[in-house]
């Protein structure tokens, strides 16, 4: 009986082509659910750094950054045809705007008062500066238009009394210095300075 058993032909227990490719299936599906875990470590690897180091993604949130808002554009020059002058007398300023262009102009009717600084630098003043209007009774728009040919004299800024053009009876003078008046465009697309004076004066 052992003799019998121990001739038994070989290739009996020989596999078929096919069954050795089902079985080199499943040997290589082992773990395939963990998402990659059957690829090379070096290919894991190389997909996690990817991911990992992707400027547009946040690598908190894995979403595309928002966009940044630009910046404002800085003021340009004034618009051609706009003039500014200044006349001092009797410790007061009276700005002249003038309108030598062929189109009207709109201007904020707040005149900004800037007060000299280190290296020929202007800042913004503690003074309330003077609004474009023809009288103090006056309350202008917001926006002033000046049309060709028109000139604007708002009542002076009275520099020995008070940083302001209508009378102030608590504020105190302005401080010796250079100073400057700023008008600006109604859109804030330009700005124009008067020259500097220096008070007091």
């Amino acid at each position: 009986m052992l003799r019998a058993m121990a001739v038994i032909p070989r290739h009996r227990w020989r596999l078929g082509p096919g069954l050795l490719l089902v079985c080199a299936l499943g040997s290589g599906c082992q773990g395939c659910q963990g998402g990659g875990a059957g690829l090379p470590k070096a290919a894991q690897n190389a997909s996690t750094n990817a991911s990992a180091t992707d400027p547009t993604t946040d690598p908190v949130t894995g979403r595309a950054p928002e966009p940044r808002a630009a910046a404002p554009a800085a003021p340009g020059p004034a618009p051609e045809g706009l003039t500014l002058a200044l006349e001092l007398a009797g410790g007061s300023a009276t700005l002249v705007v003038q309108n030598r262009g062929d189109r009207p102009l709109s201007l904020r009717r707040e005149v900004a008062l800037e007060r000299g600084g280190a290296g020929g630098s202007f800042n913004p003043s503690d003074g309330a500066g003077l609004w474009l209007r023809h009288s103090c009774q006056q309350q202008p728009p917001a926006c002033v238009e000046l049309w060709p040919g028109a000139e604007l004299r708002p009542p002076p800024l009275q520099a020995r009394r008070a940083p302001d053009q209508c009378g102030c009876s608590d504020c105190p003078p302005l401080e010796a210095g250079r100073y400057r008046l700023q008008v600006r465009g109604c859109d804030d697309a330009w700005n124009a300075p008067t020259e500097a004076f220096q008070v007091p004066f």
